[in-house]
């Protein structure tokens, strides 16, 4: 989920047993439902007396997260997608010595795109 547009996403974000009000946050979408998860599993966490999970860090892990699929998604679908249409399905998956070639094609193109030489 991308950021696009800001949201007050104080009401997900609040508990609904908390008594203080959350204060409004001026956030993206992607983030208030972030925010909205990690609030539900933070009560959850709560009523099973384990330790409360940082938002901030919980907030980078989960975009970490999805910024790994979406490179992985773009490795993949670039570098493979002339091999599965050769094998006759987008499920084809290279064995590990494939693999490690693909990856450096897909190093390869990443260099190509965003690598500038410095002068």
């Amino acid at each position: 989920m991308q950021c696009g547009e800001a949201v007050n996403p104080a009401v997900a974000v609040q508990p609904l047993s908390s008594p203080s009000p959350v204060p409004a946050l001026n956030v993206c979408v992607a983030t208030a439902w972030r925010l909205a998860e990690i609030a539900q599993r933070n009560t959850i966490r709560r009523e099973a007396n384990l330790p409360l999970l940082s938002a901030v860090r919980e907030l980078r892990r989960m975009e970490q997260q999805e910024d790994l699929q979406e490179f992985e998604r773009f490795a993949w679908d670039e570098v493979l997608k002339g091999r599965r249409e050769a094998e006759g399905g987008s499920n084809w998956r290279p064995n590990w010595m494939e693999g490690v070639l693909y990856q450096n094609e897909v190093y390869g193109l990443l260099r190509q795109r965003f690598y500038t030489p410095q002068q």
